[in-house]
Order: C-alpha cells, then structure tokens, then sequence
C-alpha cells in the first residue's frame, strides 16, 4: 500500500493525549509534536512530548525508524530520565 508523510508541527493541546515516544499522559493545555502520516492505508496521528523530541536530537532517532510506543522511557530507562530532568527541570 505504501505510506505518506503529511507532516509535523508543534500544536497546544485541547484535551489529554499520550506521549507516543515514553506512553505518559500529558495534560491538556500542552505544547506537543504533532506528526501525521498514513502507513499501509492506517492513519497515524502520533505526539510527541518537549522530553521525546530533546531525547531524539540527543541520541539521533529518526521519525521513521519505526519507533514502538513508550520505547524510549522503557528500552532506555535512565538516558531518558537524564533526558527529562534537562528539559524538565
């Protein structure tokens, strides 16, 4: 079927939604990475926290790597705290 990039931009959210890269639940009001796409005919809308999209320029991770849900807090447990104290605070 093949695949289509529509975009990201950086949205402030209305409701809660889950951070695609660790799985947390960021509350409304939130400035998130919003990504659009269509993969063998599935739309995908994935978001992306300030402490994923810091992590991914840290450690060089591409959008389309196919990077699985709450990856990187689980497979990366403390390269992705350090991550989220710096951006954080």
């Amino acid at each position: 079927m093949g695949s289509h990039f529509f975009g990201s931009k950086t949205v402030n959210t209305r409701t809660l939604h889950r951070c695609h890269g660790c799985s947390r639940d960021i509350p409304p009001k939130s400035a998130m990475r919003r990504d659009e796409s269509i993969f063998d005919g599935v739309h995908w809308r994935l978001y992306w926290c300030e402490t994923c999209i810091a992590y991914m320029q840290e450690w060089d991770f591409y959008d389309d790597e196919g990077i699985c849900e709450g990856e990187f807090r689980d497979e990366t447990p403390d390269e992705w705290e350090a991550c989220r104290k710096r951006t954080e605070g």
